[in-house]
């Protein structure tokens, strides 16, 4: 396999590795929800230690569009390298590249930042 398709390859497993903590993240911060909703004092704490869930959701609403943006610039790196390949098994791997991308892409517009951000300004608010 060439080095640039390898390296391409490098770059995707090192995107979906900060994605998907990015997931975790995700994940836990609507664990996070469940129990302030549960006890609503928890909240308060929370944002008196300045641990405020809304400054977290907006760091990763950035973080999320950020990982999007590199998706993207690495989907378009690979556009460019895919025209110097006519054989096996360079084409294969940069299709399947390709592929994993804008799932990847679809994987991290499917957290639903806003979304959490505006129940906890409910919750806060109530």
């Amino acid at each position: 396999m060439h080095s640039d398709v390898e390296n391409l390859g490098l770059d995707y497993d090192k995107l979906t590795s900060q994605a998907l903590k990015l997931n975790q993240s995700y994940l836990d911060l609507l664990k996070l929800f469940d129990e302030v909703n549960l006890v609503p004092a928890l909240l308060v704490e929370l944002e008196k230690d300045d641990n405020s869930p809304l400054k977290v959701v907006d760091t990763m609403s950035s973080s999320q569009q950020a990982l999007s943006k590199k998706f993207t610039d690495l989907l378009e790196l690979i556009t460019n390298t895919q025209s110097r390949f006519s054989s096996e098994p360079e084409v294969t791997e940069l299709k399947a590249i390709s592929h994993n991308c804008q799932v990847m892409q679809n994987f991290l517009g499917s957290m639903a930042m806003n979304d959490v951000k505006e129940m906890f300004v409910k919750l806060s608010n109530s």
